[in-house]
């Protein structure tokens, strides 16, 4: 049993395919494939009309590390509030942590957190 793509006639990028009928609208056509496809990882070749896999994209590591940079702020934003019953030494060691936090697509690393920030990690 075959199936169809719909596809841009423009860039090849898949639009939608299905095991029933194809109506392509302004700017895409059809073309019958042996099955059917995800559209994220198929495109069609214009000059070849074939299906060729789209390579998937390689995350960017400062992207990842930045995420992670940030995800690591929010969760020790609470060490900031004047009502937390943190010591002084421990809101010191907060606040060199989120310092090396801010610096760390710099630096490439993350730093380690103080033990009792994050007890269960």
């Amino acid at each position: 049993m075959s199936a169809w793509v719909i596809y841009s006639t423009i860039t090849g990028e898949i639009v939608i395919s299905t095991d029933g009928t194809a109506a392509p609208g302004a700017g895409q056509a059809a073309m019958e494939v042996p099955a059917v496809v995800k559209p994220s990882r198929w495109r069609v070749d214009l000059p070849t009309m074939a299906l060729v896999e789209v390579e998937p994209p390689v995350p960017d590591p400062l992207v990842i590390l930045r995420r992670e940079r940030n995800r690591l702020l929010i969760a020790s934003d609470w060490t900031r509030l004047d009502d937390t019953d943190l010591t002084t030494e421990q809101r010191e060691e907060a606040r060199a942590y989120r310092a090396a936090l801010r610096t760390a697509p710099e630096t490439g690393a993350l730093p380690n957190p103080p033990p009792w920030l994050f007890p269960g990690a």
